[in-house]
């Protein structure tokens, strides 16, 4: 890569890193129609339902990625600060050990999960390459602001340990115990997240399948535990928050 492409893609990186949260509304011209003529995959109920299953368990995995980097990071890093590129320290055990960019690996798989409830090949094909010039540029502008500023220590880590696909052979320890606390803090609104998409996509999807909304019980005990894990941390962030806490400083972002 030529370094004027090299920095022309960085500078595309910073832009997205600040607005990656408009990203995902790139994807709506495909879900919207994928919704609308969708038709449930197999023809036997209980097959929809494990299949149903696998999209939540692909999207469980990402969230335990994301949860392996929440738990044993440093209090008051790996943040979600969309202000600026910070870094305190540079993280290289734990997830980070087999993976450069491992929020961004739970990230892949969180979506690619709940896109499969629509079982519709064109969103999962828009998707990936969505996620892939995006978060390509992204990464790029993380490693320029990284290697800047931790040099020597940064190159060795990153000749040594994949951009994303993981390496589990590389693997050390954290060397801090695991905070379920932090986890909750930092990822229980995802959790929530995962099971409310799916639970829209199924009432929707109903609609257009049955001629009218379905909220079946099951779906409602979903929404249940959605809410029963986002409202209590929801609740404490905010009364953290009005103490004077600050939970926006960010280790790496990836």
């Amino acid at each position: 890569m030529s370094p004027l492409l090299r920095d022309r893609m960085a500078t595309e990186g910073r832009w997205l890193f600040f607005h990656r949260s408009l990203v995902p509304m790139l994807l709506l011209p495909a879900i919207i129609p994928a919704v609308v003529r969708f038709q449930p995959p197999f023809g036997e109920r209980a097959w929809n339902v494990a299949w149903v299953a696998v999209c939540f368990a692909v999207s469980f995995a990402g969230l335990v990625v994301r949860g392996l980097v929440a738990g044993y990071v440093p209090s008051g890093t790996s943040g979600r600060s969309v202000r600026n590129l910070r870094a305190e320290t540079l993280n290289t055990s734990g997830m980070y050990s087999v993976c450069r960019n491992p929020l961004y690996l739970g990230n892949s798989l969180v979506g690619l999960g709940v896109l499969l409830c629509l079982h519709d090949p064109y969103v999962l094909v828009l998707y990936t390459l969505l996620f892939w010039l995006h978060y390509e540029r992204i990464v790029l502008a993380e490693e320029v602001f990284l290697s800047g500023k931790f040099g020597e220590a940064y190159a060795a880590w990153a000749e040594s340990t994949p951009v994303f696909v993981p390496r589990l052979a590389l693997w050390k320890p954290a060397g801090r115990p695991f905070s379920w606390a932090r986890l909750l803090r930092r990822e229980a609104g995802t959790f929530a997240g995962i099971l409310l998409a799916m639970t829209a996509f199924e009432v929707v999807t109903g609609y257009f399948v049955h001629g009218e909304p379905r909220f079946e019980v099951g779906w409602r005990i979903v929404v249940g535990i959605a809410m029963a894990a986002h409202i209590p941390v929801r609740v404490l962030k905010r009364i953290d928050r009005l103490r004077g806490g600050d939970d926006s400083r960010v280790e790496q972002s990836g």
